[in-house]
């Protein structure tokens, strides 16, 4: 039976992305499961990958993008006992979700309860995860702390006076308790002359080097930076930093993942979270959602739902 994903075939703009049909659907190996996507979570990671920038990843090509999935298993390999077939689970693949069936290992599949709508449910396992995890594990926040999230460019204003002047006369000394910077580079050092003493900067992107303005090289020393300001803390005032990736966190600790993963699956059957979906389209609009991320200000997630006609 055919069936269709979404292929990069070449590294570039969102013209690089292609409908393709596939003549047979693959059987699944040992560990592995076959799994029919209901939805496909899209994102700025994406298009980062799309560009070939993105380091976690750089081929083989041709490959299929999508860095979350939510779908049913419907076979697995030799060796799989859990989840069972039929099950609705979550994963977060990197790539291979832009598409109608994904073969992937069952050990980091999370399973959802029944009822959940599979396009809000694909928005957890990246962003939100990322931010819980980089609020509960990475971070100790007490009550009524004060953080920072770096949201805009790096062309953005001296937001690091304006930080100070806000939280002049706070318990503490001026400026934040933590800083979360998606920005990377340069930009890291702006980030962490907006903490308060004993604060702490958590990098998790190089925004910067996926639109091109810094270079693997700026990326590194960015990452660097995080690394020298925790080693010599002491002499920041007990300032500490720190990096922070999704994936190379789900391999050291499969089970933190795990069962964080599964809180916020439940925060979202309780109506607790609230993620918002902005748009629900086929596979084929796959080339006008990478060209509406790049351009910036969507406000919500835009999911691929593969078997949408």
């Amino acid at each position: 039976m055919p069936w269709q994903n979404i292929r990069i075939s070449r590294f570039g703009g969102p013209e690089v992305l292609e409908l393709a049909e596939q003549p047979s659907i693959p059987d699944p190996g040992p560990g592995a499961v076959r799994i029919k996507v209901l939805a496909a979570g899209t994102g700025f990671t994406d298009s980062f990958i799309r560009r070939g920038r993105y380091p976690d990843y750089k081929g083989p090509l041709p490959f299929t993008p999508g860095y979350e999935l939510v779908g049913v298993i419907e076979k697995s390999g030799p060796g799989v006992t859990v989840p069972r077939d039929g099950a609705l689970v979550a994963d977060l693949c990197v790539v291979g979700g832009y598409a109608q069936y994904a073969i992937r290992p069952a050990r980091f599949l999370v399973p959802l309860a029944d009822g959940l709508d599979p396009a809000e449910a694909v928005c957890i396992p990246l962003a939100d995860l990322t931010a819980f995890q980089m609020l509960t594990r990475v971070c100790h926040l007490l009550p009524k702390a004060t953080i920072l999230v770096i949201g805009a460019s790096g062309s953005a204003g001296d937001f690091v006076a304006t930080v100070r002047q806000l939280t002049t006369g706070r318990n503490g000394g001026a400026g934040v308790d933590a800083a979360f910077d998606a920005i990377g580079g340069a930009h890291f050092a702006r980030s962490y002359a907006c903490l308060a003493p004993g604060g702490m900067l958590v990098g998790y992107g190089s925004q910067t080097m996926a639109a091109g303005g810094e270079g693997l090289l700026a990326a590194g020393l960015g990452l660097a930076r995080l690394r020298l300001w925790d080693a010599l803390s002491w002499l920041f005032g007990g300032r500490h930093a720190a990096w922070f990736n999704i994936t190379g966190r789900r391999l050291a600790h499969p089970e933190e993942f795990k069962a964080d993963m599964a809180t916020l699956f439940g925060l979202l059957r309780d109506g607790a979270i609230h993620p918002v979906v902005i748009d629900r389209l086929p596979l084929r609009a796959a080339r006008d959602v990478h060209t509406r991320i790049d351009a910036g200000g969507l406000g919500g997630k835009i999911v691929l739902l593969p078997w949408l006609t």
